[in-house]
């Protein structure tokens, strides 16, 4: 039996309602993956592809990134250890999608309309993410994610990169950091 850590049960909950409430909403996406990067993660793969929901094709790719984690509230103890403190954690989540772009093999950039419309759909995304992280489940009472609680904070767009653009949207949490076992 292994075990599942704080973070890893809190970045798979929220990835897992993204992903969940894009598909719901009609914008499935071709992957949902937790995603490890300095910075937000690459925009490869974000065009057409079979979507393993069902819906004839789809494009773009869901993500999720562990940002950082801090030491809050608590006292140190003699030795200065911290045990059972309290950790914030950022975690960024998003997603990239296909979106107009003059690539220079065609005669003109893309029209006024199509920068509209992709742009549109992007602010679509954000609001489906920010919905699905105001929405996702409470933690159990008990396993890794007791007693965690989280805030989603700002938004922002991302890109435009080689014909990929995208949204991210940053949730704080805090809680006592744990492992549990996965059954």
């Amino acid at each position: 039996m292994s075990e599942l850590t704080s973070v890893e049960a809190l970045i798979t909950l929220l990835l897992n309602c993204v992903c969940t409430e894009l598909d719901t909403a009609g914008r499935p996406v071709c992957s949902c993956a937790v995603r490890h990067a300095i910075q937000w993660p690459s925009m490869e793969g974000c065009c057409e592809c079979e979507a393993a929901s069902g819906h004839a094709k789809t494009h773009g790719q869901a993500w999720a990134r562990f940002q950082r984690a801090e030491p809050v509230q608590g006292t140190p103890r003699a030795d200065n250890t911290q045990c059972g403190r309290a950790t914030q954690v950022t975690i960024d989540l998003g997603v990239h999608r296909c979106v107009s772009a003059f690539d220079g093999n065609s005669a003109r950039p893309p029209t006024p309309a199509q920068y509209t419309a992709d742009s549109l759909a992007l602010i679509n995304d954000e609001y489906h993410i920010r919905r699905a992280l105001s929405c996702c489940p409470e933690p159990q009472p008990a396993g890794a994610l007791a007693g965690w609680r989280w805030d989603v904070t700002t938004s922002l767009p991302l890109g435009p990169m080689g014909g990929c653009a995208g949204v991210v949207v940053t949730v704080v949490a805090t809680g006592i950091m744990r492992a549990a076992p996965v059954e």
